[in-house]
C-alpha cells in the first residue's frame, strides 16, 4: 500500500503536493527532513510582518497619533513605519535614539507659492515627476520636488517659505528613500556653522567622502558649505541668480566672450580663495569661466 506525506502551513494552504514512498527507510528520513522545513521555514512564512521594537512603536504612535501603522519594515540600523497623513502615503524612521525622519508624498498645490513660481519660471520645459515634504531631526522641513527632462533627474530642495535651498542631480542615483536621511550628529560640526554663520537654518546635512556637506539658508542666500569631520571649516558655494549677477562679472564674461548669455554663476569661498564661476553660452556653445572676487 502506497504511503503519502503531506505538509501544510499554519494557514491550512498545502505547501508540497502529495508524492509517494515506497521504501520505509526512505520515508523515515524524509519524514524527519520535513519536519525540519517546515519548522524553519513554513511557519516562519506564515508571517510575513516585520517586528518593530516597542520603543519605535511608541514614538510612533506619540508622533502620529491619528495615523494607524499599516505596516513596519527593519532596515540595517533603523524601523521603518508605513501609514497615511490625509490619505498621502507616508514614512517615519527610528534608529535607537529614536524619530530620525518623516518622508510623506504631497501634491503640487501644497507647496509654498514661490517654490511653484519657481518652477513654472525656470523649469517650465521638465516634467514634474514628484513632490514630497521631508521632515528630519535637526533639520528644518523641506518640500523636494523631482523634476526631468531628456532623463535628466534633478531634486529641488524648497524651504517653507519657497526659498530654494539645494539643486541636487540623481539622473545616477539609486532609487530610495535612504538619500534622505540626515548626517549623523557631529557636534564639531553643528557648532562650527553656528559660529560661521550665526543665523543659518539648516536644510540638508550629508557625509560624502568623510566630510560634512551642510546645506543651509543664511542672510536670506541659501548656501552650501564642507567641514572636516572635526569642525574645519573647508569651502562655502553660493548659488548666485543670474538677475543678481553683478556688473564686474558681467564686464569680465564680455571681455572673453563678447555677448555672451550667462547662465549659471556660484560664488566659492574658502580660506585660500574666493572666486566666481560662471557658465554662460557663447554662441550656442557652454564655456565656463572662473573670475577671482
Amino acid at each position: 500500500m502506497n504511503n503519502y506525506l503531506i505538509l501544510q502551513n499554519r494557514k491550512g494552504k498545502t505547501c508540497l503536493k502529495t508524492f509517494i514512498i515506497k521504501n520505509k527507510f526512505m520515508k523515515r528520513v524524509l519524514t524527519y527532513m520535513f519536519i525540519l522545513v517546515y519548522a524553519l521555514v513554513f511557519v516562519g512564512c506564515a508571517d510575513d510582518s516585520e517586528k518593530a521594537s516597542r520603543m519605535s512603536e511608541g514614538a510612533s504612535a506619540s508622533l502620529f497619533p491619528k495615523c494607524s501603522v499599516k505596516e513596519w519594515d527593519v532596515e540595517p540600523g533603523y524601523e521603518v513605519a508605513h501609514f497615511s497623513i490625509n490619505g498621502n502615503d507616508a514614512e517615519a524612521w527610528f534608529d535607537h535614539n529614536g524619530w530620525v525622519m518623516t518622508f510623506r508624498e504631497s501634491d503640487f498645490g501644497r507647496l509654498p507659492q514661490e517654490a511653484q513660481d519657481i518652477i513654472f519660471s525656470e523649469y517650465q520645459l521638465w516634467e514634474t515627476i514628484g513632490v514630497n515634504r521631508i521632515d528630519r531631526k535637526g533639520c528644518a522641513t523641506v518640500y523636494v520636488v523631482t523634476v526631468e527632462r531628456n532623463k535628466v533627474v534633478y531634486d529641488l530642495y524648497f524651504a517653507e517659505n519657497g526659498t530654494l535651498v539645494r539643486k541636487c542631480d540623481e539622473t545616477n542615483a539609486k532609487p530610495g528613500v535612504e538619500k534622505y536621511l540626515p548626517a549623523p550628529a557631529n557636534d564639531e560640526v553643528k557648532a562650527a556653522v553656528v559660529g560661521k554663520y550665526p543665523d543659518a537654518v539648516i536644510y540638508n546635512a550629508v557625509v560624502k567622502n568623510g566630510a560634512y556637506v551642510v546645506c543651509f539658508v543664511s542672510g536670506n542666500v541659501a548656501r552650501t558649505a564642507v567641514f572636516a569631520d572635526d569642525g574645519s571649516w573647508l569651502t562655502t558655494l553660493t548659488p548666485i541668480s543670474v538677475k543678481a549677477v553683478g556688473g564686474k562679472v558681467k564686464e569680465s564674461v564680455g571681455r572673453h566672450y563678447p555677448g555672451a548669455r550667462i547662465v549659471d554663476c556660484v560664488l566659492t569661498e574658502s580660506p585660500s580663495s574666493t572666486f566666481y564661476t560662471v557658465e554662460c553660452d557663447y554662441e550656442g556653445i557652454p564655456h565656463t569661466l572662473y573670475l577671482n572676487k
